[in-house]
């Protein structure tokens, strides 16, 4: 959505096709771009697209697609249906190169990480290399700095906040029971249990018994966390004085006010970020950020973090309770932690340099040319892979050994899981 309004501005044109209505599409429509919706649409959605996109006739086509097998994979068959070759360029979101099918008609796969890519062709034992990036290539999610919130809060990404905003922060952080004194850690989710662990808030009410002034907020927790967390709290043991349950907001102001009332933020993934806008907007407005690393997993959050430079990195839970008590008895440290985040991460997702990556792309995919950073790209790859295996598994011994157990688990389960999967379909 940010590329594509970046597009309007620049005086490009550009067209939504989506399969079902969201949230967005009031919000790309008041950008002034069009949006075709398949929800409701003829029965025969192939052909439904080949008319839209043989209307439209458009220089480039832009698909964003999850690496494997999907719904949207009717692009395709839509495509031979045009007489015309149009040249199709893939966000790849996931870091997945499982779908061979979209070869037939992809020019050029975009990941959203150089991490992500790197992942991607490891779990396909591609090497990285000219070849691999001559028609592969990265362009970083981007974030807007003209975010669209009220205007006593549009100066979040300044150095410093006006008067009319801290009082709001403060206000906000007063409703919630959160006195000067606290130090407020935010967890901010999807209520999906992917995104969540009770792992993290053992951890914080680990530490929350020698700072008893800390406070935890979590925002959109998944039921199951949820129903452990009120009986653990009737049987005292977690304190539910010290963390705060809010739940999911179409509210954007609202939103941004709870993630500013934070001190520090937690983002823990059982399945890591190809990207992780969770994690880039807070850092944006000078958050500090505790993440963790799961090598059987996504990634990106270690590269967002500049691989422990501008974050603390958790390879165990006992990292989460050190980075967790660090941060709560240290000012300082959340400032300076806070700033070399914030000004690595509008250089990573500057939208100017995004989008002249991106228009140099498509020039590129209409022209029939390879990828115009292929040397720049791969320079860049080697370097994220190099600290990736540096930083990932731990800094002791022991935390290698835990998190090479922990791997070797986690893929037994899933492969385990797969084969009684196709057992069962076998039965039946």
């Amino acid at each position: 959505m940010v590329w594509g309004k970046a597009i309007v501005r620049r005086g490009g044109r550009c067209w939504f096709i989506t399969l079902s209505d969201g949230v967005r599409k009031t919000n790309l429509e008041n950008a002034g771009i069009p949006v075709y919706s398949l929800s409701g649409g003829s029965a025969d959605k192939t052909k439904y697209i080949a008319n839209i996109i043989g209307a439209l006739n458009p220089d480039v086509i832009h698909a964003h697609v999850p690496g494997y097998p999907h719904e949207g994979d009717m692009l395709g068959e839509s495509l031979f249906c045009i007489n015309k070759k149009i040249p199709v360029i893939q966000t790849n979101v996931f870091g997945l190169l499982r779908n061979p099918r979209e070869d037939e008609w992809t020019d050029m796969r975009a990941f959203v990480s150089f991490t992500s890519c790197v992942q991607a062709a490891a779990r396909e034992k591609l090497s990285l290399n000219d070849r691999f990036f001559r028609n592969k290539t990265v362009i970083g999610y981007p974030l807007d700095s003209k975010v669209p919130f009220s205007s006593s809060c549009r100066d979040i990404q300044s150095k410093t906040f006006n008067e009319t905003t801290k009082n709001k922060i403060v206000n906000y952080r007063a409703e919630l029971g959160v006195l000067p004194n606290h130090v407020l850690f935010g967890k901010f989710a999807r209520p999906d249990s992917v995104k969540w662990s009770y792992d993290l808030i053992q951890a914080f009410d680990g530490v929350h018994r020698r700072y008893p002034d800390i406070r935890l907020l979590l925002r959109e927790v998944p039921d199951d966390i949820r129903r452990v967390l009120v009986r653990k709290s009737r049987r005292n043991e977690i304190s539910a004085r010290s963390i705060i349950l809010l739940r999911a907001t179409s509210d954007e102001d609202d939103l941004l006010l709870s993630q500013l009332s934070c001190d520090v933020i937690l983002h823990t993934s059982k399945i890591g970020e190809s990207f992780g806008y969770g994690l880039a907007e807070p850092m944006s407005y000078g958050k500090p950020v505790i993440t963790n690393s799961v090598p059987w997993g996504d990634q990106a959050q270690l590269e967002l973090t500049n691989f422990g430079r501008c974050g603390i990195i958790s390879t165990s839970q006992n990292n989460m309770i050190n980075a967790i008590a660090c941060l709560a008895q240290n000012p300082q440290l959340r400032l300076e932690i806070g700033q070399r985040g914030k000004d690595h991460i509008l250089r990573l997702t500057n939208l100017d340099a995004s989008m002249d990556r991106l228009m140099r792309v498509y020039e590129s995919v209409v022209l029939r040319k390879d990828n115009p950073f292929l040397e720049e790209d791969l320079q860049k790859a080697k370097v994220i892979f190099q600290n990736l295996n540096h930083c990932q598994w731990g800094d002791s011994s022991s935390e290698r050994i835990a998190n090479y157990l922990r791997y070797y688990r986690f893929w037994s389960y899933r492969y385990i899981q797969v084969f009684f999967g196709c057992l069962r379909k076998a039965v039946e």
